[in-house]
């Protein structure tokens, strides 16, 4: 989690924000998972710093945007509560029905799929029954985030559409997929209440954050929409190749109406823009667990900088998480 500050001309600020890490739970069966409420306070506590840096300045912030990780998932009770655990996108326990998904990949941009939340859904529904039935809305922690802080979750176009329940060119829910699932069209977000700027912080934050309270709140946006906005690839002739956590490529189009190429996914930036590409649910994360759990040589990045790929007759693919564009 990180918080950092720009200028009016969305310059970065140096010597102000703060950064403070985290690391998902796994289970031996496949399952990664986050406590929604420790993420949020970690993310609540970053702002106190950042505020903390501001506010020392004597400066004013007119606007706070966010890039989120995409597909987050869990849900909430009557009371707002977590009824579930954050399920990360790397979480495989569902593979067993993705069989059960329709593939509207033309139309929702997501080939079923493990990581996308109709999978989930079913699995959640057959392993997890009390706490399903306990849930009256299905959201991403950005939603969470904001009904902590504001009492109401706004969210974004460009979360949604990574949900593997929107159609992309309709910006709506697809229904065949809502109609093959297990819930309600009124557990999710309503299509009319998306991209709003949230105002008015709950007492308790606005007392706390005083620089922050007149400030305009805009809902997360996906990571990787994110990732191509801030390297300038935005549009169709400027390719983002990122490798974080997870790796991928991928293209911004402006456009009405995008035909969705077999084996690519295609996401929403917001309401005017797609972005469409090929991921790997492996990346640097593949290179950090190798490093915490193999004895590699203390020369291990030299050795790669001076290695050519392959020769030494032994390749690996480190699909450890599965692929999600195939091939």
């Amino acid at each position: 989690m990180r918080a950092l500050l720009f200028d009016s001309g969305a310059h970065r600020m140096e010597g102000y924000g703060a950064q403070l890490a985290y690391r998902a739970q796994t289970t031996p069966d496949g399952g990664v998972e986050i406590d929604p409420e420790e993420l949020a306070q970690l993310v609540i506590d970053c702002l106190d710093e950042l505020h903390r840096q501001v506010a020392t300045e004597g400066l004013h912030v007119t606007a706070v945007g966010g890039s989120a990780f995409w597909h987050s998932f869990l849900g909430v009770g009557e009371d707002g509560r977590p009824t579930l655990p954050i399920l990360h996108l790397l979480d495989t326990r569902s593979a067993g029905e993705v069989k059960r998904v329709p593939n509207a990949h033309a139309r929702t941009g997501c080939v079923p799929h493990s990581s996308y939340w109709p999978a989930r859904l079913l699995w959640l529904h057959s392993n997890r029954a009390a706490q399903f039935a306990a849930t009256r809305r299905w959201i991403s922690f950005p939603e969470y985030l904001f009904q902590k802080l504001f009492g109401r979750a706004y969210v974004s176009t460009s979360m949604v559409s990574g949900t593997g329940l929107w159609d992309q060119n309709a910006n709506d829910y697809d229904a065949e997929t809502l109609a093959a699932l297990p819930i309600d069209r009124c557990q999710l977000a309503r299509p009319e209440d998306m991209d709003q700027a949230a105002h008015g912080l709950l007492a308790e934050h606005r007392d706390a954050w005083p620089s922050f309270a007149d400030a305009q709140w805009f809902p997360a946006l996906g990571d990787g929409a994110c990732d191509n906005l801030g390297s300038g690839c935005i549009s169709p002739d400027r390719l983002a190749l990122m490798v974080g956590t997870t790796g991928a490529m991928r293209v911004v189009i402006e456009s009405s109406h995008v035909e969705i190429p077999e084996g690519l996914w295609c996401y929403r930036v917001d309401r005017k823009r797609f972005v469409m590409g090929g991921a790997l649910s492996n990346g640097g994360e593949v290179f950090a667990w190798m490093k915490r759990t193999l004895q590699l040589p203390k020369d291990i990045e030299a050795r790669l900088d001076t290695s050519v790929p392959g020769a030494h007759g032994l390749t690996l693919l480190p699909f450890f998480s599965g692929e999600r564009s195939p091939y």
